[in-house]
């Protein structure tokens, strides 16, 4: 699997997590807002990708 591919898939699977969390479990608004956080900055990776920029990563980027 290509890694923009990758990016794609978890940032599905966050914004569902971050539905989720907001649906159903009410005390955990913070995790709901992480993984909506999540998921806008694996599209912005997705993004950079398809506009053939490149992604310097920084020494606190641990969003895989």
């Amino acid at each position: 699997m290509k890694p923009h591919e990758e990016w794609l898939i978890k940032a599905l699977h966050d914004i569902e997590s971050s539905k989720f969390l907001f649906d159903e479990k009410k005390d955990l608004l913070d995790i709901s807002i992480y993984h909506t956080q999540q998921c806008a900055e694996k599209s912005l990776k997705l993004f950079y990708h398809i506009m053939n920029r490149e992604l310097k990563k920084s020494q606190s980027d641990n969003s895989g």
